[in-house]
């Protein structure tokens, strides 16, 4: 979490001091960090796991990594510029 407890207990103090009672600031300053990070990150992965499940990962998963010991041998093809 971005700023740790120290931004935490130092909004939950200017809520109390802005006239706020402890209980309403506690309550909004975790209401805060539930949107500001959890909702946030919840949401990346339902998306993330949406778009993995729409489109398959590119390239064919039976195709080798590595080139054949034959096409390792081979030179490389140089085209001539005209």
């Amino acid at each position: 979490m971005r700023g740790g407890c120290l931004v935490g207990l130092t909004l939950a103090v200017a809520l109390v001091a802005a006239g706020l009672r402890a209980s309403q600031a506690l309550a909004a300053v975790l209401l805060y960090r539930l949107a500001s990070f959890w909702l946030v990150a919840v949401a990346g992965w339902l998306i993330f796991l949406w778009l993995r499940h729409r489109r398959p990962a590119r390239g064919d998963a039976t195709a080798p990594i590595l080139p054949s010991p034959d096409q390792a041998r081979r030179p490389i093809e140089r085209r001539s510029r005209r």
